[in-house]
């Protein structure tokens, strides 16, 4: 995606000046919320290092694996899918549109609604990045034991699950 332009997260205190005194994070590491942005933080600088040379950033991944899990799916829902503010998503879309990754095309039973496809480039570039992810996904992971691993993904998901139905229940 040599046209998307490739944001990185923003450094952390210990990544910037290794001569800073330390800060007391003892509240925030206590908290859900730090540790988990954090990771995300991480994450996020990982995957740019290892796949800066595609030119993708990790929100155009996401949103090309759903697209290719999805062929047809609708902007619409992507946006929805990821919790992205639809004029974001069509940004993103009309960028991997331009760099030939995606297709888009109107609903048969609703010219306003855009439906998504890969492209045959777009195809390979998934393919690409899913096996680098992988490996890097169990390089990251490897500090884990497989039972550690399930079990971990597994309480990410149980909290995701609750919060989304406490917004359901909210939004009643």
């Amino acid at each position: 995606m040599s046209n998307a332009r490739v944001s990185r997260p923003p450094e952390t205190q210990a990544d910037c000046d290794t001569n800073a005194p330390r800060l007391d994070l003892s509240f925030l590491e206590n908290t859900l919320g730090f540790p988990a942005r954090m990771l995300q933080l991480r994450l996020f600088r990982s995957f740019y290092a290892n796949f800066q040379d595609l030119g993708v950033h990790a929100g155009a991944y996401t949103t090309l694996l759903i697209i290719e899990a999805n062929p047809g799916v609708r902007l619409s829902s992507v946006s929805e899918a990821l919790m992205v503010q639809r004029p974001n998503m069509t940004r993103l879309i009309n960028a991997l549109v331009k760099d030939g990754q995606v297709r888009k095309r109107a609903a048969k039973d609703d010219k306003r609604a855009l439906e998504l496809f890969l492209t045959p480039k777009g195809k390979a570039l998934v393919e690409t990045l899913k096996n680098g992810v992988l490996a890097l996904e169990a390089q990251t992971l490897s500090v884990l034991s497989p039972t550690e691993t399930q079990e971990l993904l597994r309480l990410i998901h149980k909290v995701s699950m609750h919060l989304q139905a406490s917004e359901a229940r909210e939004g009643e």
